[in-house]
């Protein structure tokens, strides 16, 4: 039994048809939590590497279990990522980000459910894969060990946005040819573990991890304004509602959303025009109404700029 099967506690509940290749296993998202796979490879003993694509429906809350020695190592080529530790502290991750963890960080909660998620997880088993990487490369298994106990210890916790030449790397994971792809994967993984090892310009200005109670006045202010995306509510006026004072909220914000609030809600109101246009028989003019525009030539203006298309024209094409 590969250790993914084991160690996989947080995502068991949704997997639905696993498919055994040759070279591969595919967990498939269960159709009742999302869609999409996780495809594991078994690169050498010790080293494992997933590729995930998948969208999920609901936040996986069953923390992992890992029970050895061993760090995880993600990249997120593109989607969003909110990860909560055991202390309640909340960190984030959208793309081109990665994060480092060793075995004993405690993630309980992972929510995939604000976009289709793609990405590398690499795991390695510290042991096996020392003398794995140490056959490799014609040194000791010690020499390796020693230089990953040097960077990473059992409760390592790191989130940042990647580098430019760690973002290289990691890029290469998805246009490694078919053919020879395993020999691929090692050299890769091994590429990527001495670059981890040897630099350090990853971990410089990580990401701000905020607490439970902040992060849930954050998604309150959210909901208040999609809730009434017909009405303008200022900053000053949603920051007393939700009792957090204004720089704040726009930074907490734009850190777990990744947009700022007005160009937030602005993207929603044009997606939500997009659904009444087609969907509801409307005037365009009462659609704009809806979404909080009393200016058609600014509502049509708006939504050629997120779309390309003026409202008019996407309503015929789309019937």
């Amino acid at each position: 039994m590969r250790k993914f099967d084991e160690d996989m506690s947080m995502f068991r509940y949704i997997i639905g048809l696993k498919e055994i290749m040759e070279d591969q296993v595919v967990y498939n998202i269960s159709v009742e939590f999302g869609k999409g796979n996780i495809t594991s490879h078994n690169v050498m003993p010790g080293i494992e590497v997933t590729y995930n694509d998948f969208e999920i429906y609901k936040p996986l809350s069953e923390s992992f279990k890992l029970r050895e020695d061993s760090l995880e190592i993600n990249y997120c080529l593109e989607g969003y990522l909110e990860s909560e530790f055991a202390n309640k502290k909340i960190v984030y991750m959208g793309d081109g980000d990665i994060s480092i963890f060793g075995y004993k960080t405690g993630v309980v909660l992972a929510d995939f459910t604000t976009k289709h998620y793609k990405g590398i997880t690499v795991m390695l088993y510290i042991d096996e894969a020392s003398k794995s990487v140490g056959t490799m490369l014609g040194v000791s298994e010690a020499e390796i060990k020693s230089l990953i106990k040097a960077s990473f210890n059992e409760d390592t916790c790191i989130v940042n946005h990647a580098s430019q030449s760690l973002e290289h790397i990691f890029k290469e994971f998805f246009v490694l040819p078919e053919k020879c792809k395993s020999y691929f994967l090692k050299i890769k993984v091994v590429e990527l573990l001495l670059y981890i090892v040897g630099n350090s310009d990853y971990k410089i200005s990580d990401k701000k991890y905020f607490p439970r109670s902040f992060v849930d006045k954050i998604k309150d202010a959210r909901r208040i304004l999609v809730s009434n995306i017909d009405s303008h509510i200022t900053i000053k006026e949603l920051s007393n509602m939700v009792g957090i004072n204004s720089t704040d909220l726009q930074r907490g914000f734009k850190e777990i959303y990744q947009c700022p609030i007005y160009a937030y809600l602005k993207s929603y109101r044009m997606k939500k025009a997009k659904e009444l246009l087609v969907k509801e028989e409307l005037t365009i003019a009462h659609i704009a109404n809806l979404v909080g525009y009393t200016n058609n030539s600014k509502f049509s203006k708006a939504f050629k700029e997120e779309f390309g298309i003026t409202p008019s024209k996407y309503r015929i094409s789309n019937r």
